[in-house]
């Protein structure tokens, strides 16, 4: 779910073992059973099939990047037969513009400087 929303997990996963893979640090105290892995994808099937078997995770939780980022360890959940909890995007708020990427933000604030 990424190294931010990892506090919404220690209170309840504290005293479970868990593998935690961000890209950077974590900003919290990770829990003593947590075992965390800095790496950045993309992964494939092969690789997510090694990591889900090798730590023997039981449950995979991932955020809904809205990507194709995160079909290689949802391919290999399903093999494996590990139950797949997908936290959702926010919900859009209303006023407020959303961009599909970092080109159409560009694009954004390149518009935005001009109005102003």
């Amino acid at each position: 779910v990424g190294r931010q929303p990892l506090g919404h997990f220690v209170g309840p996963l504290a005293g479970h073992r868990a593998v935690v893979r961000v890209v950077d640090p974590p900003e919290i105290e990770v829990p003593a059973p947590w075992l965390v892995m800095l790496d950045r994808g993309p992964y494939d099937l092969s690789g997510e099939l090694e990591l889900l078997a090798g730590h023997a995770i039981d449950v995979l939780v991932t955020k809904d990047s809205g990507g194709s980022y995160t079909w290689p360890k949802m391919a290999a959940a399903d093999q494996l037969g590990v139950p797949v909890v997908v936290v959702r995007r926010r919900a859009e708020v209303d006023g407020v513009e959303t961009v599909p990427d970092a080109a159409a933000a560009l694009a954004w604030v390149v518009s935005s400087s001009a109005v102003s």
